[in-house]
């Protein structure tokens, strides 16, 4: 019976650790929390512009995150869904103020809003959505204005504020750059833990702010990512808010990219059973700690199939051959070898 006891406590602390993909997300941003949604509302008076205020940067968060998780693929053919108020009071955790301004009848605010994982996943898969959890290695986002171009600050404040490093491909944001080639932004993209960087020019030609996305890797290729654009409206006036539509939709195109990139893999990729084997408890931390690394990057939706008191039987997605998967899990003290009785992983290193 006390040995019952202890693989039930085991295997609840197993299943705690892998709550979901989200358990991944530690140090790159929560997806669920939607950062730098703006809105400017008029009212008869300064209590109700702030109350609707809050209540459309709920509603413009819903979206905004339902696009973050979602495929181009299924927004084009889906509807996403439009919660009334009391549901999306139910999916809301919190909303946080990052900035406002306001007079006696109209509010401007950009918030912060955070969601319940569970209602949103609900939500999007009830109207036909898949959704995309799975996150790639931050991605380095260095600015530099065009030679024409005189706001750099601008430019530099739309990436800063847009909440993009909770994106399925995190973006962190450089200070803007002179010269663009990898000597150059090799530092920068090192210091972020980045692998590659896109270099973001903004210019203005005419009515219009363009902005031209080169990516550069530690192979010295240089990658073309398009274009971006947003229109100038209002003048000089309007600029900022070009500026902050122009960050939005390069950042839309990057990540359109990767989830194109993310939708083909998890339609190629493989289920493995695996035997993890420990010594000892802090081993089998240890063993935890590396798989909810890996799942980062290279493996994804690990489950906990058995358990005892020296190994457990774990079943996780991957892409690639099973030499590819070897070598991947390498970089996380992970050795997955084959033995008669099938695949083996076990912890390496101290």
């Amino acid at each position: 019976m006390h040995r019952l006891a202890g693989l039930i406590a085991i295997c609840a602390a197993f299943c705690a650790f892998f709550v979901g993909p989200a358990a991944a997300q530690a140090g790159r941003g929560d997806i669920f929390l939607v950062s730098g949604v703006r809105v400017d509302q008029t009212a008869p008076d300064a209590a109700q512009a702030r109350a609707q205020g809050m209540a459309a940067a709920q509603r413009l968060g819903f979206e905004r995150l339902a696009r973050r998780i979602t495929s181009a693929e299924d927004q084009a053919r889906l509807t996403i869904p439009r919660p009334d108020d009391s549901a999306l009071n139910q999916l809301v955790r919190s909303v946080d103020v990052e900035e406002e301004r306001r007079s006696g009848t109209r509010y401007l605010g950009r918030f912060a809003v955070r969601f319940d994982p569970n209602g949103v996943r609900t939500a999007l898969q009830a109207a036909g959505f898949q959704v995309l959890e799975a996150r790639g290695a931050p991605v380095l986002v260095a600015l530099q204005p065009g030679a024409a171009d005189g706001t750099p600050d601008l430019w530099r404040q739309a990436w800063e504020q847009g909440g993009f490093e909770g994106e399925l491909l995190p973006v962190i944001v450089a200070a803007p750059v002179q010269q663009a080639d990898w000597a150059s932004l090799q530092p920068f993209a090192t210091a972020a833990g980045a692998q590659t960087v896109v270099v973001a020019t903004a210019r203005q030609t005419g009515a219009a702010l363009v902005a031209d996305l080169i990516e550069y890797d530690s192979n010295g290729a240089q990658t073309p990512r398009g274009q971006a654009s947003a229109a100038v409206q209002g003048g000089d006036a309007g600029l900022p808010d070009a500026y902050r539509r122009l960050a939005d939709a390069a950042n839309a195109r990057l990540q359109t990219l990767w989830k194109t990139g993310l939708t083909l893999q998890a339609s190629q990729r493989s289920r493995i059973v695996v035997s993890a084997l420990y010594r000892d408890m802090p081993e089998w931390t240890r063993v935890k700690q590396a798989l909810e690394a890996a799942a980062q990057t290279t493996i994804s939706d690990i489950r906990i199939e058995a358990i005892g008191r020296d190994g457990a039987v774990v079943t996780f997605a991957h892409g690639g051959t099973m030499d590819d998967l070897s070598r991947a899990l390498e970089r996380f003290n992970l050795q997955l070898a084959q033995s008669s009785q099938g695949a083996v992983l076990r912890v390496t290193g101290r």
